[in-house]
């Protein structure tokens, strides 16, 4: 969990000094993965959040506002992400020169995320039924 928030604030870090995430018209394997990681944690963030503003606010009682639509569409989409995600990830092992260290933090936020889709799935928030 803790390796997902920071990547977080490092994309958001990046985003709001204006360096670019991609150099030179060269996309490594590495930069894919973390761009992925980055999306994935900013939506199921802002997801659960507005989920649980809805489940706090006293709209539960009167109405199914439009985010709480969209929120299956949304841990859809970043269920999807997180398999092209460890897809990437594989990709990085093969071909680049990495260390230890990067593999070993990189797969416990690998295995975070699907523990993550296994949490939501259990609270039926995505819709898949077993």
């Amino acid at each position: 969990m803790f390796q997902i928030v920071k990547n977080v604030f490092i994309g958001f870090k990046k985003l709001i000094k204006g360096k670019c995430i991609f150099k030179d018209n060269e996309i490594s394997t590495s930069r894919i993965f973390k761009v992925l990681v980055f999306i994935i944690s900013v939506l199921n963030i802002v997801n659960l959040f507005g989920i649980l503003y809805w489940m706090m606010s006293f709209d539960m009682y009167y109405s199914i506002p439009w985010y709480v639509k969209a929120a299956p569409i949304i841990f859809i989409i970043s269920t999807v992400l997180i398999i092209c995600s460890s897809i990437a990830f594989i990709l990085v092992i093969k071909r680049e020169k990495t260390k230890l260290s990067y593999k070993i933090l990189n797969s416990i936020s690998i295995l975070v995320m699907y523990a993550f889709v296994f949490f939501i799935c259990n609270w039926n928030l995505i819709g898949f039924r077993y």
